[in-house]
């Protein structure tokens, strides 16, 4: 069961090690994670004291609860690996598979991450098409159109399942697995209504960005 170190304040998730944060929201936190195994996971965490009251609390765990089947139904949506609470229920987290970083591409175990620079810059940053833009000024027009069909498709399973996503946009469009895949995060924005495989094998996810 999940809880906090009485002294640090960091969330205990089972059978996993908390590295550092790599990003940070309204009402938690995203932390590099590592599994008993030795892969490296994202693990969004969603602490009670970020909200006014029971009920925005509860809703987001219930968007997570909603989104997380859905997630493993589509070989292109950020697949939910585990969910869980605390004890006394001070947050909740979600375990997904990490996004490539911009200096290291493929990620498998936390022991292949780059190191911390000497002025403490982070080990990992996720590589996002917002980075590209900013490093690469533009993409090729097939590379826009294979992002745009796989985010289609990715809003398809999506719209399918009466989800809608509420937040697209290049911060939260990640690579995976170097050049197979382009993920579309952030599934605490999905919410009840109503990433993708691409023609070229690639896949985009939707998860929780930035990770």
């Amino acid at each position: 069961m999940a809880s906090s170190d009485p002294q640090s304040g960091i969330p205990v998730i089972p059978d996993h090690e908390l590295i550092e944060v790599i990003g940070s929201g309204a009402y938690g936190n995203v932390w590099l994670g590592r599994t008993v195994l030795g892969t490296a996971r994202a693990i969004k965490v969603i602490r009670r004291s970020s909200f006014e009251s029971d009920q925005p609390f509860n809703r987001e765990f219930e968007g997570v609860r909603r989104y997380e089947p859905i997630s493993r139904t589509c070989p292109s949506l950020v697949p939910i690996l585990q969910v869980g609470c605390d004890a006394g229920s001070d947050f909740f987290y979600s375990v997904m598979e990490l996004a490539d970083s911009v200096a290291a591409p493929a990620i498998v175990a936390a022991d292949n991450l780059p190191q911390p620079s000497s002025q403490g810059a982070r080990a990992y940053q996720a590589r996002t098409l917002r980075i590209d833009l900013i490093t690469r000024g533009r993409l090729q027009i097939a590379e826009c159109v294979e992002v745009g069909l796989a985010m289609a498709d990715a809003l398809e399973a999506l719209h399918t399942a009466g989800l809608v996503h509420r937040d697209i946009k290049p911060s939260n469009i990640t690579r995976e697995r170097g050049a197979r895949g382009i993920q579309l995060r952030g599934h605490r924005r999905v919410h009840r209504t109503g990433g993708a495989r691409t023609p070229t094998g690639r896949s985009l996810q939707l998860g929780n960005g930035p990770v």
